[in-house]
């Protein structure tokens, strides 16, 4: 426990003092190796695994999860290791597109979507929606894809989390403006609106690059 909550403090704690990631990362395989049971390590294992996403270190962390998926634990654990996972294999993804990993990508975000929605997560479950609907769009699968960044802005406006609606509205504009930059001028209006939704939280004080794009695209609008 001292290990684990060491990590996790260091990790994601707004502390006095800066923390090396190699020092944090120090601290996650200590609480590996002390874990008592295999649920515990795979906790850690999530935590771990999400650092390391985040530093871009992908071939360690999906070693991690693959390593803490193998073990006896809950199908919950499981389903929160799958949620890191995905993440992983969205970051790897690129040009030109591996359709197998796209299929991968989408059939693991079908099964954890109605996870946690089931769980009445629904920030968590709109998270994975807008990442579903960038995955159809890659795929050419438009009116799936806006249907799913239309389910995420429900869910989020219900959650009562503005900077995140203001996101997938931001998310959504560019889908559409995409759209309509390739023979489909129809999703120009849609777009402009989505676009000045998102405006409603990204200023030129709080947001000045997502500010200065979107208002780039209102302008070729």
């Amino acid at each position: 426990r001292y290990w684990h909550n060491t990590a996790v403090m260091a990790h994601y704690g707004e502390l006095t003092h800066f923390v090396h990631y190699v020092t944090i990362k120090k601290y996650y395989q200590k609480a590996l190796e002390a874990a008592p049971d295999d649920e515990w390590r795979a906790f850690t294992g999530k935590h771990y695994a999400s650092l390391l996403l985040d530093a871009d270190e992908l071939g360690e962390a999906a070693q991690l999860l693959h390593q803490c998926r193998d073990m006896a634990i809950s199908d919950d654990a499981r389903m929160e290791l799958q949620n890191v996972q995905c993440a992983v294999w969205l970051k790897q993804l690129q040009i030109p597109y591996d359709e197998a990993l796209l299929a991968t990508i989408k059939n693991s975000l079908a099964t954890l979507i109605p996870y946690y929605e089931q769980r009445q997560n629904g920030a968590q479950a709109a998270l994975l929606l807008i990442d579903a609907s960038q995955i159809a769009n890659l795929t050419d699968s438009f009116a799936e894809s806006l249907g799913y960044i239309n389910r995420a802005i429900a869910l989020l406006r219900q959650e009562d989390i503005p900077e995140l609606v203001a996101n997938a509205h931001y998310r959504k504009g560019t889908l559409l403006y995409t759209w309509a930059q390739n023979g489909n001028p129809q999703f120009l209006k849609p777009a402009m609106e989505a676009y000045q939704e998102a405006l409603k939280l990204f200023t030129r004080d709080n947001a000045p690059e997502v500010f200065a794009e979107i208002h780039h695209h209102l302008g070729v609008i």
